[in-house]
Protein backbone atom coordinates (compact mmCIF):
# COMPACT_ATOMS: atom_id res chain seq x y z
CA UNK A 1 0.00 0.00 0.00
CA UNK A 2 1.39 3.59 -1.01
CA UNK A 3 2.50 5.92 2.12
CA UNK A 4 0.17 8.81 2.42
CA UNK A 5 1.30 12.14 4.25
CA UNK A 6 -0.77 14.96 4.44
CA UNK A 7 -0.24 18.35 4.60
CA UNK A 8 -1.73 19.90 7.89
CA UNK A 9 -1.46 23.60 6.14
CA UNK A 10 -3.26 22.23 3.57
CA UNK A 11 -6.57 24.24 3.02
CA UNK A 12 -10.10 22.17 3.22
CA UNK A 13 -13.02 23.22 2.03
CA UNK A 14 -16.04 22.71 4.77
CA UNK A 15 -18.31 20.27 3.99
CA UNK A 16 -21.82 20.77 3.30
CA UNK A 17 -24.09 20.35 5.59
CA UNK A 18 -24.99 16.43 6.10
CA UNK A 19 -28.94 17.02 4.83
CA UNK A 20 -27.34 18.20 1.92
CA UNK A 21 -25.45 14.96 1.14
CA UNK A 22 -26.56 12.81 -1.13
CA UNK A 23 -23.69 10.03 -0.86
CA UNK A 24 -26.25 7.68 1.24
CA UNK A 25 -28.37 6.99 -1.96
CA UNK A 26 -25.58 4.92 -3.17
CA UNK A 27 -24.35 3.23 -0.05
CA UNK A 28 -24.97 0.55 2.57
CA UNK A 29 -26.59 2.57 5.29
CA UNK A 30 -26.03 1.75 9.18
CA UNK A 31 -27.24 3.58 12.47
CA UNK A 32 -24.96 4.31 14.39
CA UNK A 33 -26.34 1.52 17.31
CA UNK A 34 -25.90 -1.04 14.38
CA UNK A 35 -22.46 0.03 13.55
CA UNK A 36 -21.27 0.24 16.59
CA UNK A 37 -23.01 -3.53 16.92
CA UNK A 38 -21.29 -5.10 13.83
CA UNK A 39 -18.58 -3.44 13.50
CA UNK A 40 -16.77 -5.89 12.17
CA UNK A 41 -19.13 -6.45 9.07
CA UNK A 42 -18.69 -2.56 8.38
CA UNK A 43 -15.08 -2.83 8.32
CA UNK A 44 -15.25 -5.97 6.11
CA UNK A 45 -17.04 -4.82 3.70
CA UNK A 46 -15.62 -1.41 3.42
CA UNK A 47 -12.15 -3.56 3.08
CA UNK A 48 -13.67 -5.53 -0.11
CA UNK A 49 -14.46 -2.05 -1.72
CA UNK A 50 -17.91 -1.42 -0.86
CA UNK A 51 -17.91 2.00 1.19
CA UNK A 52 -20.33 2.04 4.14
CA UNK A 53 -22.51 5.41 5.25
CA UNK A 54 -23.15 6.19 8.74
CA UNK A 55 -26.02 8.11 10.11
CA UNK A 56 -27.32 9.84 13.54
CA UNK A 57 -30.38 10.44 13.67
CA UNK A 58 -31.21 9.98 10.60
CA UNK A 59 -28.14 11.91 9.17
CA UNK A 60 -25.09 11.28 6.97
CA UNK A 61 -22.49 10.93 9.92
CA UNK A 62 -19.23 9.63 8.66
CA UNK A 63 -18.67 6.77 5.48
CA UNK A 64 -16.19 3.90 6.28
CA UNK A 65 -13.48 3.48 3.56
CA UNK A 66 -10.87 0.56 2.37
CA UNK A 67 -7.23 2.12 2.54
CA UNK A 68 -7.14 1.91 -0.87
CA UNK A 69 -10.34 4.27 -1.36
CA UNK A 70 -9.19 6.49 0.89
CA UNK A 71 -5.53 7.30 -0.88
CA UNK A 72 -7.36 6.91 -4.23
CA UNK A 73 -9.67 10.15 -2.40
CA UNK A 74 -6.58 12.16 -1.24
CA UNK A 75 -4.91 11.59 -4.54
CA UNK A 76 -8.12 12.94 -6.60
CA UNK A 77 -8.49 15.98 -4.06
CA UNK A 78 -4.64 16.53 -5.05
CA UNK A 79 -5.17 17.00 -8.77
CA UNK A 80 -8.20 18.65 -7.99
CA UNK A 81 -6.68 21.34 -6.11
CA UNK A 82 -3.49 21.65 -8.38
CA UNK A 83 -6.33 21.91 -11.70
CA UNK A 84 -7.67 24.98 -9.40
CA UNK A 85 -4.36 26.42 -7.96
CA UNK A 86 -3.09 26.23 -11.57
CA UNK A 87 -0.03 23.65 -10.83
Amino acid sequence: MPKVSINPNAQIAEPAPAHQLRVSEHLPEWQLQQAKNRLSSVVKAAAQGQPQMVTVHGQAAAVVLSPQQYVALLEAHAVAVLEVDGG
